[in-house]
């Protein structure tokens, strides 16, 4: 099992980019199921009409980031390419609407610290590469480049947060069976 692990670990990179576009899609999916069933927020329609528009650009932007980060890591620059740093401070809701990042991968996060505990009793390396925060990173940046503005984006950040959370949740605890 630890040579699987292993093995997997050393695959992350490729296994990503691979699952990048469906893992958008799911993502997008599970975004409109969570606006509709919000009763705060107003424009919930328009919405999940623009998250529609955009879900082809959406999970084209997001491929295009997640390789373009696992390339940044396979290149040995120290880390990935977090071009999207700026942008992440400007899509940032200025309110507390009790939906901080912390909060919404709270789940992810014990997740991927038991995920870190077993890669460190087997030996492996590099699993900090594939936190939340790299591909936390890439959803923004695909954010960025399509066509939902940043006001836009803004709104929808804390639906696409808890999104991701899930199927990072549901990535680590496959990682974690091996």
């Amino acid at each position: 099992m630890s040579d699987l692990f292993k093995q997997t670990v050393e695959r992350l990179p490729d296994i990503l980019i691979k699952n990048a576009s469906p893992m958008m899609q799911r993502i997008v999916a599970a975004m409109q199921k969570s606006i509709g069933e919000d009763q705060q927020l107003a424009d919930a329609s328009y919405c999940v009409l623009l998250l529609k528009m955009a879900a082809d650009d959406l999970a084209a932007g997001f491929e295009r980031a997640i390789r373009e980060s696992m390339a940044a890591l396979r290149s040995g620059d120290g880390g990935p390419n977090f071009s999207a740093t700026g942008f992440s401070l400007a899509i940032e809701p200025l309110a507390d609407d009790g939906s901080t990042e912390k909060a919404d991968f709270r789940l992810s996060t014990l997740a991927f610290d038991r995920l870190l505990a077993k890669g460190k009793a087997l030996g492996v390396r590099g699993l900090r590469n594939y936190e939340r925060d790299v591909l936390l990173t890439c959803m923004k940046q695909s954010f960025a480049k399509s066509r939902v503005s940043g006001e836009e984006a803004a709104k929808l950040l804390p639906y696409a947060r808890r999104a991701l959370n899930d199927e990072l949740v549901r990535l680590y605890a496959k990682l974690e069976a091996l």
